[in-house]
């Protein structure tokens, strides 16, 4: 299930490519900056579910600290939210739509204080 998890993310990010190249040829066309998000979210959810499976059949090395695959769920969350926020401002422009992928950050901030929480409750 991993492999075919890896192949439909490598798959939705070829698309996600695709329309991107697309965007620069249309000038910002508002349907292939929606489209963008739509399989840059896909992507980066099939990341998210590909790990908390492995997680959960325990795929990873027994060197790898539940800390350490913590830190990497951690970082893979803020990009498809921000995918799933971006999706209608798509329909704003294409400055509205690059400015609200700012949004990463306080993303970025809020998954790590909830990680901390996390490790906190842990302890």
């Amino acid at each position: 299930r991993v492999a075919v998890f890896a192949i439909l993310q490598v798959f939705f990010l070829m698309i996600y490519l695709y329309f991107m190249k697309l965007e620069n040829l249309l000038s910002g066309d508002e349907f292939t900056l929606f489209m963008q998000s739509v399989f840059l979210a896909l992507a980066g959810f099939i990341g998210i579910v590909s790990m908390q499976y492995s997680e959960k059949k325990s795929y990873f090395e027994s060197d790898i600290t539940h800390q350490e695959i913590l830190d990497a769920k951690t970082k893979f969350y803020a990009e498809p939210v921000v995918a799933v926020i971006t999706l209608p401002l798509a329909f704003f422009g294409p400055n509205i739509y690059t400015l609200s992928w700012i949004l990463v950050i306080p993303m970025n901030m809020y998954f790590n204080g909830k990680k901390r929480k996390k490790i906190e409750a842990m302890a």
